[in-house]
């Protein structure tokens, strides 16, 4: 995370070349799933996706948020409890 709350470039999901969803935290990976606490949207999230060189898909979110509004300012849509699927090391 940046000095001004906005994530850094290299924690992005990626699709097609584009980011489409930035991280607030790196993701844990567990076996061969991974979490993500929080993701601000900023594409199209279906299908396959990139992350750190592996390839990922999203099996579930706990929580969306049109319009967050907390000490990093306004930011929106937010994705919470992100759940992804590791298709490819």
């Amino acid at each position: 995370m940046s000095a001004a709350g906005v994530p850094s470039v290299d924690l992005a999901l990626v699709k097609a070349g584009k980011t489409v969803g930035e991280l607030t935290l790196a993701a844990e990976k567990q076996g061969d799933k991974m979490f993500i606490e929080e993701l601000l949207v900023k594409g199209d999230l279906s299908g396959k996706l990139e992350y750190e060189g592996r390839t990922v898909e999203i099996e579930s979110v706990d929580e969306i948020i049109g319009l967050l509004v907390d000490t990093s300012g306004a930011r929106g849509p937010v994705w919470r409890g992100v759940r992804l699927r590791i298709v490819k090391n």
